[in-house]
């Protein structure tokens, strides 16, 4: 019997050990805002709940509002939405703080006990009691302000208020929001608004939020009316200058002042009205110019506000202008486009003096810059002409100074800088023309310039005619006057040409033309062109068009006519020219060496040469080129079994042009592939002289001798009978196989579906990367089938290994869920032992003494049966 007992009591430690270890989750949670904000107020009953837990394998929740009705369990999610107006778990509809509980649970089945938060729901926006002023208002002194009151009450607490003022729906204005003082549910906005400064219509729209973000949008509309006038400004005062008076008075400071009206009379106590009002001013200063000379005149100002309504005028002042004698005059020269300071041909000047009205003047004209004009006598010995001419004034720099003089005096001096030049620079010298293949080349000594301007061009005339003169109509160019030739490549072939050419001094003084004889030359008809062949050759004698490393290259070059005067020029990487050949003559054919080097860049190979039919160029570009060309097998993978004649296939590309790709078995050449179309290359390899696995290499050449080289392993599987076997990889069967890669996935997220925690996170990425293969896949199936297979079955490899992985998770979940059956039937079977057991030994206490031979006496007896507390079992 106390065996049995020891097995139930050891049954049940290994019951509740393996309970132990399940830790019952714990958490914490948040309520916030639908949209996420952490905030002790929402608007919306919908609120997010944010829960926070350090246990692991967490696959479930629920909710309730009473911590009694609880919602079923959910799939867990560390942030969810719940609405707390459900009307279910004990939630009703109402404003007011309201709490919120929730339980987790693991994938072993334990929840955690309950946890809660509060947040207070507002759905109500705030109001504004009432509005102070009423909806109209007036004043007789003005507007200088008005006093704006706008109460608020909300039902929980306030946020932010915003006010602004549309005034005669033309001005707004952000206005007085910092007036506001919020006191919990309420506030009181008051202040007075100086923008209330004139008739009209103002409305104020107040934007008010509470903490749950309800918001009010408030509008209230009074009429303005002003009654009264603005106050009169001081009486103005000032000074004056010639014929300008400058005004200043004691300015308006109403709160609706608006500008100043300015009147003018040349008559004492006037009356303002249209025929005074001289300007507005918005400011207490206005300037009047333009008065006329020694003439006394009254000024008075009012003020306007912004209702449109005039104060009573200032008192007048009096200004007395005087003659215009301090102003400068202005000079202008009128009979030739020759600014001051600009050098002119013309000595016989012609001047306008402007500027001051009714003025008599004193002028001179001097090569001194500090010499100034007489002070004259007005109506006695002044000049009276404002528009005098002189003449025959020598070359050189000289100054025209004039004054304008008054009846009180003559004022500042004018200055107009003459720079004369009269005389002809002397004709170019040395004129000649020659024949540069169809082109005339013109030279000329220099010519010199003796009326100090200097020269500045020298212009380029041609006709078909022997006698011409130079003229803007056969004009056809000019050069610098640094320049002492021109070449004329327009010229006709079969012609005769003459030419002629005249120098230009700064002054627009030209040379003679007419006394000089034009130079001729006769342009060729021509014959047949010469053309010139560039050709490059590397050391090994073949001809390139681009190169990698250094090297010694022959420069080849051939013409199709004998050549003089030939000039070879090569840029090698540093942009620097280099002169190969200088002035080679009776040249048909021509070979010269270079060297390369890896840091060259490209090299630039350029050719002059002059013909018997004018001179030609030529040009070629020897390309550096360092980079490796790219590619790959586009239709075998490693392992693939190939037989019969089989199409190989090689994508190769390269930044400048492939030259060749080689295709070798086991490091033997069988072939160069030939360029199918764009960077797809071909070559049909026959399997029959290979058995088992074979190597294949391709090597990929470009243009410049770079290559790389690419290999794959595959098997040869051929028939014994030699029969030709071509593997045909068709559209079904490329999409049978892609249904089998999509049947595995099923499955597996089947299974994941009933083990959540199955695959960690390395296992994830690998799953992520079988699904991106199987997509990939079908893309493929109409542009290449062989990729398409290599994927799929890459991808069912993945599949494969995750499945075993995940079997092997489930089976051991399986045997827990077991173990959790039978070991409380364990326990039963171990207490009704127990209870049995007792039960037999009561039953033996309780029947009587043994005898000697070990049998019992009974009795029959019934008596009342006693059970001693004290007695051991």
């Amino acid at each position: 019997m106390k065996k049995l007992v020891l097995i139930a009591f050891v049954l049940f430690v290994l019951f509740t050990t393996s309970f132990a270890f399940a830790d019952t989750p714990t958490l914490t949670i948040q309520l916030k805002t639908y949209g996420g904000t952490t905030s002790n107020y929402s608007n919306d009953a919908n609120v997010t709940v944010a829960i926070t837990t350090t246990s692991g394998d967490i696959n479930a929740m629920q909710f309730s509002c009473d911590n009694s009705t609880w919602s079923t369990l959910t799939t867990y999610s560390a942030s969810s939405h719940f609405d707390m107006n459900s009307g279910s778990y004990g939630c009703t509809a109402a404003n007011g703080s309201r709490t919120l509980y929730a339980k987790i649970g693991d994938t072993d089945n334990n929840l955690s006990t309950a946890a809660s938060d509060a947040i207070i729901l507002d759905f109500a926006p705030p109001a504004v009691t009432s509005f102070s002023p009423g909806a109209t208002v007036s004043s007789g002194n003005g507007a200088n302000g008005q006093a704006i009151s706008i109460p608020i009450t909300d039902d929980f607490n306030l946020s932010t208020i915003s006010i602004s003022l549309d005034r005669a729906s033309t001005d707004v204005y952000d206005n007085n929001s910092g007036a506001c003082t919020i006191t919990g549910t309420s506030a009181t906005c008051a202040f007075t608004d100086f923008l209330v400064d004139r008739t009209g219509s103002y409305t104020y729209t107040s934007i008010i939020t509470d903490m749950a973000g309800n918001i009010l949008t408030d509008t209230n509309t009074f009429t303005f009316t002003d009654t009264g006038d603005p106050t009169a400004p001081g009486k103005p005062s000032g000074y004056d200058i010639n014929t300008t008076v400058y005004l200043n008075w004691l300015g308006n400071t109403q709160n609706d002042f608006n500008s100043y009206g300015i009147y003018r009379s040349e008559f004492t106590g006037f009356d303002t009205n249209s025929q005074t009002f001289v300007a507005y001013s918005d400011t207490n200063s206005y300037t009047n110019s333009g008065l006329d000379e020694n003439t006394t005149y009254y000024y008075k100002i009012t003020a306007f506000d912004w209702s449109g309504r005039e104060s009573t005028p200032s008192d007048q002042n009096a200004f007395v202008t005087d003659y215009n004698y301090g102003i400068t005059p202005t000079i202008t020269r009128t009979d030739a486009s020759c600014d001051s300071n600009a050098w002119c041909w013309d000595d016989s000047p012609t001047f306008s003096i402007t500027g001051i009205s009714g003025a008599e003047y004193s002028w001179i004209i001097t090569t001194s810059t500090s010499t100034l004009p007489a002070t004259c006598t007005y109506g006695s010995d002044c000049n009276t002409d404002s528009t005098p001419e002189f003449s025959d004034i020598a070359n050189g720099t000289k100054y025209f100074k004039v004054r304008a003089c008054k009846p009180n005096g003559c004022g500042n001096t004018s200055s107009f800088t003459l720079k004369l030049d009269d005389t002809a620079p002397s004709a170019p010298g040395s004129f000649a023309s020659a024949l540069i293949g169809y082109d005339t080349k013109l030279t000329w000594t220099a010519s010199t310039d003796t009326g100090g301007s200097s020269l500045y061009r020298y212009y380029i005339y041609r006709t078909e005619s022997s006698t011409f003169n130079a003229s803007s109509t056969n004009q056809i160019g000019y050069v610098a006057s640094s320049a002492l030739t021109y070449t004329d490549t327009t010229p006709s072939k079969g012609k005769t040409y003459y030419y002629k050419i005249q120098a230009k001094d700064v002054a627009s003084n030209y040379s003679s033309s007419t006394s000089m004889t034009p130079v001729s030359i006769d342009i060729p008809s021509g014959g047949e062109e010469t053309t010139v062949t560039i050709k490059a050759k590397n050391s090994s004698g073949e001809y390139v068009d681009y190169y990698s490393t250094a090297q010694d290259l022959t420069i080849e070059l051939t013409f199709s006519n004998e050549i003089d005067d030939m000039n070879l020029y090569i840029t090698k990487g540093d942009n620097n020219v280099e002169l190969v050949e200088n002035m080679k003559d009776d040249v048909t054919t021509y070979s010269t060496a270079i060297v390369t080097s890896a840091s060259y860049n490209d090299i630039n190979i350029y050719v002059l040469a002059f013909s018997t039919t004018g001179w030609i160029t030529g040009n070629k570009i020897l390309y550096f080129d360092t980079t490796n060309p790219t590619g790959r097998f586009s239709n075998i993978t490693t392992n693939q079994k190939l037989s019969g004649t089989y199409k190989l296939q090689v994508t190769a590309t390269d930044n400048q042009d492939v030259n060749d790709v080689k295709i070798y078995v086991d490091g033997n050449l069988i072939g160069l592939a030939t360029n199918a179309n764009d960077s797809n290359w071909v070559l049909d390899f026959n399997t029959f002289d290979y058995n088992n696995e074979v190597t294949i290499k391709a090597t990929i050449t470009d243009k410049a001798g770079n290559s790389i080289s690419f290999e794959k392993n595959v098997i040869i599987s051929n028939s014994i009978t030699n029969e030709v076997v071509v593997e045909v990889l068709t559209l079904e069967v490329v999409v049978e196989i892609i249904q089998s890669g999509i049947t595995k996935l099923n499955e597996l997220e089947e299974k994941l579906v009933n083990c959540q925690n199955c695959l960690n996170e390395e296992n994830l990425i690998k799953k992520e990367e079988a699904d991106a293969l199987l997509e990939e896949a079908e893309g493929l199936l109409e542009t290449n089938l062989e990729q398409a297979k290599a994927k799929t079955e890459q991808a069912l490899g993945i599949y494969a290994s995750l499945l075993k992985e995940v079997d092997s998770k489930l089976e051991v979940a399986q045997l827990f869920n077991l173990f959790l059956i039978i070991v409380p039937i364990i326990i039963i079977i171990a207490a009704l032992t127990i209870f049995f057991g007792l039960k037999v030994m009561k039953n033996k206490e309780k029947g009587g003494k043994k005898g000697s031979f070990g049998t019992t006496k009974t009795s029959t007896k019934k008596e009342k049966v006693s059970w001693d507390a004290d007695t051991p079992l």
